[in-house]
């Protein structure tokens, strides 16, 4: 779905939800880490952390109030942000300027509907691998709660709505807001004391939340600054002590990560220009996200590069892999993670870091790599991934396992579609010994050899999960926490006319 799409503009205004039960059965089932308490946004050094390291970089959605509670459709909303490296979204719990009335003003949730249909976002929001930044509070007057103590129930009331497993940032303060927090409010939020005591009442309830607080609160603080995040009550109460000190050189906390305002679009009033305004913001996170140099751990500039052989070069195929360097691969970060080049290998050390994905997008192609891994280790190659978010639910992941195949459930097998459907044979060599697989994409026909025996043939619109995937996006390559292998990466884009040999 492209930007210009009246399809795209569409979805901008509306969101859509899951059905709960149904993510619940899936995150106890499903293999690798999204079956793990520990598949939640955490902080660590400074950085919030998502399996890998997490950059912030999205947008304030319209009201979440008026979602309909279907996953697909949820689905269909995310998949065209993610697309363009967009993955977290924000929105005010207690709108009622857009007809979001969460709270009554003692703090209460209205209903329990309301209740209900926010946990089972943050859910969906979580196996998306799309952090959702929560603003429970508004500066605007018609928000306001009817008393300090409606403020500290209200807090209470949506850390116990959150989920144990979640992408959530809780922010304490009005994110969506140019305004400092407003004096005459029932509760002083921006007020050092009042933020220990609330924040202490979220962490009561909610030991493993992230919070926040926007730098609009505070007239002293840095203007290209958004929110300032951590785990730790006391070092963002130290940070507002700085944020209200006069002294402009007053230092920001060690501990607390400052989100830059240039992350995170918020929207204007007028919807004509939200939809302008916010199809140029994406192309440049795109963009931008894409730039990043890659400093590389480990380079081997005297390996023999690899090459294509005179009859691949002829037929058109391309290197993914030069054998010597990451040229053309990015993890959207300056930090290559676990991945490293090594006597002409790519090789994944194992540390659980970001995913690898290439630079340049396709659609239809044939894909020849080969891999081993490590004994009991867990991989995968992406097919048309988005550039983040989960790339196995958006786009495909071809399953590699250092298992044994009848130790496992089929679809966790090497040459599985990952979760979906499983090989139709057992075609790899035993671990640590080198496999050679061939993928072909075209238009909704996926096909794979594995050393030469067939693993899937399929049609993505004669499977259900398969339907709405992406046809185009990155080619990736998975960092699991297991060591990996990979060389001999080229691919052959097929034009039109291949589409019918």
């Amino acid at each position: 779905m492209g930007l210009d799409s009246p399809t795209f503009h569409e979805t901008i205004g509306d969101l859509y939800m899951y059905r709960q039960w149904f993510i619940i059965v899936l995150a106890l089932f499903l293999p690798g880490s999204f079956a793990r308490g520990h598949y939640l946004f955490t902080f660590e050094h400074g950085s919030i952390n998502f399996l890998g390291p997490f950059e912030v970089w999205g947008y304030q959605i319209p009201s979440w109030y008026d979602l309909p509670d279907e996953e697909r459709a949820f689905e269909a909303y995310v998949q065209p942000n993610v697309v363009y490296g967009i993955n977290s979204l924000g929105f005010a719990l207690h709108d009622p300027a857009k007809g979001a009335i969460f709270f009554r003003p003692d703090g209460q949730p209205r209903d329990q509907a309301a209740l209900d249909k926010f946990t089972k976002l943050a859910e969906f929001f979580r196996y998306s691998m799309v952090g959702m930044i929560v603003n429970p509070f508004s500066t605007d007057r018609r928000a306001w709660l009817a008393s300090p103590d409606a403020y500290r129930t209200a807090m209470q009331v949506v850390a116990k709505a959150i989920p144990e497993w979640h992408s959530t940032i809780l922010v304490i303060g009005d994110p969506f807001s140019s305004e400092p927090w407003p004096a005459e409010a029932p509760l002083a939020l921006n007020d050092p004391a009042v933020f220990a005591e609330m924040a202490g009442l979220i962490k009561q309830n909610h030991p493993k939340l992230l919070l926040a607080i926007p730098a609009a609160s505070f007239p002293n603080a840095d203007k290209n600054h958004w929110l300032y995040v951590s785990s730790s009550i006391t070092d963002l109460t130290k940070q507002i002590q700085a944020l209200s000190n006069l002294d402009p050189s007053a230092p920001a906390m060690r501990n607390v990560l400052a989100i830059p305002r240039a992350r995170f679009f918020i929207s204007p009033l007028e919807p004509a220009s939200d939809r302008t305004a916010l199809a140029a913001f994406m192309k440049h996170v795109e963009q931008t996200r894409l730039a990043v140099h890659l400093h590389e751990k480990s380079l081997a500039p005297d390996q023999e590069p690899a090459r294509l052989s005179p009859e691949e070069e002829t037929e058109g195929w391309q290197l993914l892999f030069d054998g010597q360097t990451l040229n053309g691969w990015t993890t959207l970060l300056q930090d290559a993670g676990g991945w490293i080049v090594h006597d002409g290998l790519l090789h994944c050390t194992g540390v659980h870091g970001p995913w690898l994905r290439t630079r340049q997008t396709f659609d239809d192609f044939i894909l020849r790599i080969e891999f081993k891994i490590e004994p009991n280790g867990n991989s995968g190659v992406f097919l048309r991934a988005p550039l983040d978010g989960r790339a196995s639910r958006f786009g495909m992941e071809i399953q590699i396992s250092g298992k044994e195949p009848d130790s496992l459930n089929k679809h966790k097998s090497t040459g599985a579609i990952y979760a979906v459907l499983p090989p139709l044979g057992n075609t790899s060599n035993p671990p640590g010994q080198w496999n050679y697989a061939e993928i072909t994409c075209r238009g909704s026909r996926v096909t794979m050899t594995i050393n030469g025996q067939p693993a899937q043939n399929l049609d993505m619109n004669d499977v259900p999960e398969l339907h709405n995937r992406l046809r185009r996006g990155v080619i990736g390559l998975q960092d699991h926490g297991n060591k990996v292998w990979f060389r001999n990466i080229r691919i052959k884009c097929l034009k039109a006319d291949d589409h019918n040999p």
